[in-house]
């Protein structure tokens, strides 16, 4: 099974958004704290909005994988967790960005030796000292 790079990186900030345990407490009648991400913490007029799914994603298959991962010790069976999680992400579209940070750079073609970084919060001019022009 091959996994989509993109899907396994919403995966984890869905888990993570999930949290461990969801700041509003678990609703009436359950046992236990529940994740932030699951569908018992939909804000819905049914619970006085009061929530941390603010997504409103609500299904019975995701809400398992869930709390499979979170209730998962052994790290093997909890990677396992995590790409199923990313599978139901990528083929459900769970996670879809409106806004993406993008860093458009303008390089002249006379310019030499200019790298430009691909990590977030690098500046451009961190290797100005090796630019030659051509």
């Amino acid at each position: 099974m091959r996994i989509d790079p993109l899907a396994l990186v919403a995966a984890v900030t869905i888990i993570a958004a999930c949290g461990p345990v969801g700041r509003s407490g678990p609703p009436s009648g359950e046992s236990g704290p529940q994740p932030a991400g699951h569908s018992s913490q939909t804000p819905l007029p049914e619970n006085t909005f009061i929530g941390t799914n603010f997504a409103r994603y609500m299904n019975a298959d995701f809400d398992a994988l869930v709390d499979r991962y979170f209730a998962t010790i052994p790290k093997d069976e909890r990677v396992t967790v995590a790409g199923q999680i990313a599978q139901h992400v990528a083929e459900n579209l769970v996670l879809m960005g409106l806004f993406y940070q993008a860093e458009p750079t303008m390089i002249g073609n006379r310019l030499r030796n200019v790298h430009v970084e691909k990590t977030g919060g690098s500046t451009h001019t961190g290797n100005a000292h090796e630019w030659d022009l051509r």
